[in-house]
Order: structure tokens, then C-alpha cells, then sequence
């Protein structure tokens, strides 16, 4: 039986996420984090393929120099996300995971919360 692997949609982003701003990437973030969050309950598997890609934009955060100074904020998330996928006791809920990634960047905390689009 063949096992069934997620697509990477963003194998061809890698070399072009550094261009974007810190402001979208994290929007780009936080979109795969909501879809953990919206399939949590309904569908683990779905929302742990979620959390993999979210894994994969924080790598790419990991290594854009815009985010030197805040590397070790950045590194924790992607421990509090590692936690949601392998951990009986994850470190945050998926909700708490998605407010710290937006904390990351204010402007887009405000692009969802002061827009009303939470």
C-alpha cells in the first residue's frame, strides 16, 4: 500500500520568500496556522499537514536576515508549532500559536485584529 504524503506547495518558494516583506510573510503564516486551528477538532491529519507547511515558512523566516533580531521569538514558534505535531501536551493551543506568530510583526497583528477579520 502506498502511504500518502502531503504536497509541499511552497518547494519553489524558498528562493523567493527573503523578497517578500515581514509583514506578508507572516500573513503567509499565520494563513497555514488558521487552517491548523479551523481543522484541529474536525480533521488532525489535515491540520498537522498545515502545521508542516507553517514548519517550512518559519525555515524560510529562519533564514531571511530581516529576522536576525528576533531569530530566537522566531525559533520558539517553530518549537511551540513542532509541539502541536508531536507532543501529547503541546506547548501553546493552536490559537495561542497563531496570536504569537502575529506578534511577530505588528502591521500584520493589526492587518487581521484592527481590521476585524479575526
Amino acid at each position: 500500500m502506498k502511504s500518502a504524503t502531503m504536497k509541499n506547495w511552497y518547494k519553489d518558494l524558498e528562493d523567493r520568500y527573503a523578497d517578500f516583506p515581514e509583514q506578508v510573510q507572516i500573513l503567509n503564516l499565520v494563513s497555514d496556522l488558521r487552517k491548523a486551528e479551523h481543522f484541529w477538532d474536525k480533521d488532525k491529519k489535515t491540520a498537522v499537514d498545515h502545521l508542516y507547511l507553517s514548519i517550512i515558512l518559519v525555515d524560510f523566516i529562519v533564514n531571511d536576515p530581516k529576522w536576525k533580531g528576533k531569530l530566537k521569538e522566531v525559533l520558539r514558534l517553530r518549537e511551540v508549532i513542532g509541539s502541536l505535531i508531536a507532543s501529547s501536551q503541546p506547548l501553546a493551543t493552536p490559537e495561542e500559536t497563531t496570536r504569537a506568530a502575529l506578534l511577530l510583526h505588528p502591521g500584520a497583528y493589526s492587518t487581521l485584529y484592527q481590521s476585524g477579520r479575526t
